[in-house]
């Protein structure tokens, strides 16, 4: 009889997990499809990834040049070209890479509410999932939009949840399409592994990442004598010291990465640019920092800027035509994404501490980083930010637990 019993409590929680699922899929489904129909489409950084996937689609491989010689480039990594190439070859058009990108978002945030799951299994699904959705709305943004942050986000919080499950080499596989996607992803995964400090785990996740990374690696050493672009690194430097990006060092990096230059340029721009970095730092340290922290500061609080369409619309605190009742609600979306989203994540972070909660933190910690050295804007941080979704949520679990025990203290005083 008991064990009858047990197998139809099974039998009932199996039916309200599918329930929680299917609930979850198809709103967070609904909500991309929305915003595809409402915003489609944008164009964040379209033009130079459809020039590389028509390149790539043609046989003329990774490169920006609209004509011969095809000079190879490793501005943008390798992955979300492809993909649009593939889009390319089967129907003619990039279009579809939006609907793609809906479907692949739903699958996102699908696998974020399994690591939630997995870490607080006893989570109230209802506000589980109204939490997970409400502040996966800036990456449902990126939907419609012509970037890197939809697949992005998708190799990386995958990867996370094979960390999760132990499943080191398939994670070490996974980062390394993501490092392909996204550069940074480099050093995310590079701190992982430090973090996961056993040897046979760090040696298993950087030998899984590096049958795909090294490929990419040996290309660029052989066009630029280095494992990556250093116009990029350099442009990215740059960008990181200058308060606003019509800097002419800035903007001439460009010339150099899409090959519209001499080797001899290329060098003696990269004498210049790291010149330039080394010295704004030596002559105003205290000033730049400052400039960086409330860079970064704005890039926090603004978790859902992508919405604030123009700087001269209702929503804009400096505009003429602002509305006040938008700009409260703006106030208001800030203040949660920002100061309150931040202290329940690092309750979550502090209440317990393990080692899993830590390893989700890691990727805010690296862009965190990258920002003070080189450049980092809102939307560079949106995977990182949905990685602490399942933080927040542990976060407020343990606040609201531990209110029900103050009541109840007190009810029983009484």
């Amino acid at each position: 009889m008991k064990a009858y019993g047990q197998r139809v409590f099974d039998r009932v929680r199996g039916a309200m997990v599918k329930k929680e699922y299917l609930v979850l899929l198809g709103v967070s489904l609904a909500l991309n499809i929305l915003i595809l129909r409402s915003l489609c489409c944008t164009d964040v950084d379209g033009i130079e990834y459809f020039r590389l996937a028509v390149n790539l689609a043609d046989g003329k491989g990774l490169s920006l040049s609209i004509d011969e010689p095809f000079l190879p480039a490793a501005f943008r990594g390798p992955v979300y070209p492809a993909v649009l190439a593939l889009f390319i070859k089967l129907f003619g058009t990039y279009k579809y890479i939006f609907v793609f990108q809906a479907i692949l978002n739903t699958l996102t945030i699908f696998i974020i509410y399994k690591i939630i799951r997995r870490l607080a299994p006893n989570a109230n699904p209802a506000i589980t999932i109204f939490c997970l959705l409400l502040f996966s709305l800036q990456l449902i943004y990126y939907a419609p939009s012509l970037s890197t942050e939809v697949v992005n986000a998708f190799l990386c919080v995958t990867a996370f949840y094979l960390l999760l499950r132990k499943d080191i080499f398939y994670a070490g596989l996974i980062f390394g399409l993501a490092v392909l996607c996204r550069p940074e992803n480099l050093f995310i995964l590079l701190m992982v592994a430090i973090y996961l400090w056993k040897p046979r785990q760090t040696l298993t996740l950087i030998a899984g990442a590096l049958l795909l990374v090294a490929p990419w690696m040996v290309r660029n050493y052989r066009a630029f004598g280095a494992v990556n672009d250093p116009a990029l690194t350099a442009c990215n430097l740059i960008a990181g010291i200058s308060p606003v990006l019509n800097d002419p060092l800035y903007l001439e990096a460009f010339r150099h990465i899409r090959g519209y230059s001499s080797q001899e340029e290329r060098d003696s721009y990269l004498i210049r640019a790291r010149r330039a970095y080394l010295e704004r730092w030596s002559a105003q340290p205290v000033k730049l920092f400052v400039m960086k922290v409330k860079f970064l500061g704005r890039s926090l609080l603004y978790g859902l800027e992508g919405f604030i369409l123009g700087t001269d619309s209702a929503w804009s605190f400096h505009s003429t035509h602002r509305s006040l009742p938008l700009l409260l609600i703006r106030f208001l979306v800030m203040l949660l994404y920002g100061p309150v989203f931040f202290s329940i994540v690092l309750a979550g972070l502090l209440r317990p501490l393990r080692r899993k909660t830590i390893l989700l933190a890691i990727p805010f910690a690296v862009m965190v980083g990258i920002s003070i050295v080189a450049y980092v804007d809102h939307r560079h941080l949106t995977l990182s930010r949905v990685l602490l979704i399942p933080l927040f949520v542990l976060g407020l679990m343990s606040l609201l637990k531990r209110r029900a025990f103050v009541d109840a203290q007190s009810t029983t005083s009484a």
